[in-house]
């Protein structure tokens, strides 16, 4: 944090906010908020993605019981994720097999996957698996952890 502080100078103008706890943070100014109720689009995360980085609290983007099976305890290594509502609501895999390229989604929370889940799994599996000439993507079940 010492060297965030340091940089935030050279940084250009940046708006301090009180967070729900009374701690600064920081956004740029006249940045948009959106309205109550606006749908969060579903997002796919790669492994180590910085939202899944950069929070000293992770709650606002998982559960405990989510972060313990997402981030491995023995070598910090994290799973590429999946968003349903702003929060991690699962772990994603693909790969290409002969002409066909898959995504699978497999769910850490019991939540239902939103319309858009399909098409932004193609659109990253062609973005992977150019050469593919079938792209798929399926849902594994949910194995009824009971995770909130």
């Amino acid at each position: 944090m010492g060297r965030v502080r340091a940089g935030l100078p050279y940084a250009g103008p940046v708006e301090r906010l009180e967070g729900p706890d009374g701690r600064d943070l920081l956004d740029v100014p006249d940045a948009m908020d959106p309205d109550e109720g606006v749908r969060v689009p579903f997002r796919l995360l790669p492994k180590w993605d910085s939202a899944l980085l950069a929070h000293t609290d992770r709650g606002r983007i998982m559960d405990p019981e989510v972060q313990r099976r997402v981030v491995n305890r023995s070598n910090g290594d994290v799973a590429a994720t999946y968003l349903v509502d702003g929060r991690v609501a699962g772990t994603w895999s693909a790969g290409e097999k002969g002409s066909a390229a898959r995504l699978v989604l497999t769910p850490l929370v019991r939540a239902e996957l939103p319309d858009d889940a399909e098409p932004e799994g193609v659109r990253l599996l062609r973005f992977l698996h150019p050469r593919a000439a079938r792209h798929s993507v399926e849902a594994a079940p949910f194995d009824g952890d009971p995770l909130p």
